[in-house]
């Protein structure tokens, strides 16, 4: 479930402590300075990278990771014009209508041991963004996080192994906080959702970054510890694939079934034709 991959625009890194904040037009909180008020962690997110408008903080991430970031800095932007999402799909990003960041971790586990961390993401965004909305949002296998079935947010992990040892993770998230001003792209206008639909005003950006993080680093923490099964425990709090009639896609092959669990390192269990299937990997639908 760990995927593994082989130019900033005028950044500004800010240490710990950060800088003096400033806002976007609307008052939308847009540099790591205004996270400073919220932010309870140890080590997540304290150091930062903030970008008014970058491609993907996916792919400045990974850069800064190979030429020696530290472990827990966070890279943010007010906007990204080439973000992406699993399966190499884009991720509509614009400005003052979401959160568009990644952070670095250097794990220095066996890849195996980190095999959960896309579990581990998406349940922590998951449980921030229910603090939100509380019984509204739910986990889509494996990481998707939905808010009344919609997609609201997504969470894509990237890994850099050495000698079978992770040398850096990158996760990635977006969250769509409020609808675009055009309104969402065509192909995913039926199935996205923003959390304004929820709470009627956009959450505040700095706050939401920063009960994510705090969740982020609790259960990053905890699967190092305790394995995955940390990991799937706290999936299984939202999860809103288990008992659904599903069709899964995994590489050319479609399996349709239910699924009924997750096995103890986070696959997929699905019953098809009364037999069990493991799902290790590939993309998943739920059937209405």
């Amino acid at each position: 479930m760990l995927r593994s991959v082989g130019a900033p625009v005028n950044p500004r890194f800010f240490p710990p402590g950060g800088a003096p904040g400033s806002r976007l037009r609307g008052g939308a909180e847009t540099e790591p300075a205004d996270l400073s008020a919220w932010l309870r962690t140890r080590w997540l997110g304290r150091s930062r990278v903030y970008h008014g408008v970058t491609g993907s903080t996916q792919d400045e991430a990974r850069r800064l990771a190979e030429n020696g970031a530290p472990h827990g800095l966070l890279v943010w932007a007010g906007e990204q014009t080439a973000g992406r999402g699993r399966m190499a799909r884009g991720w509509q990003s614009p400005a003052r209508a979401g959160l568009w960041f990644s952070v670095v971790l250097r794990p220095a586990q066996a890849a195996e041991r980190l095999g959960s961390l896309p579990l581990a993401a998406g349940a922590a965004v998951g449980l921030a963004l229910d603090g939100l909305a509380p019984g509204r949002v739910r986990l889509k296998w494996p990481n998707d996080v939905l808010l009344d079935g919609r997609k609201v947010a997504g969470i894509l992990v990237e890994g850099h192994a050495v000698d079978g040892n992770i040398e850096h993770a990158v996760v990635g998230v977006g969250v769509n906080l409020a609808r675009p001003p055009q309104g969402f792209d065509a192909e995913i206008r039926d199935t996205a959702a923003a959390m304004a639909d929820a709470t009627g005003e956009p959450p505040r950006a700095a706050r939401t970054l920063a009960a994510i993080l705090g969740r982020l680093e609790d259960a990053y923490d905890e699967l190092l510890a305790a394995g995955p099964a940390a990991a799937r425990a706290r999936w299984l709090t939202l999860a809103d694939t288990i008992g659904r009639e599903v069709v899964a896609h995994v590489g050319v092959e479609e399996l349709r079934g239910t699924a009924v669990d997750l096995d103890p390192t986070g696959n997929l269990v699905i019953l098809v034709d009364g037999r069990r299937r493991i799902i290790s990997y590939g993309e998943i639908h739920h059937l209405r």
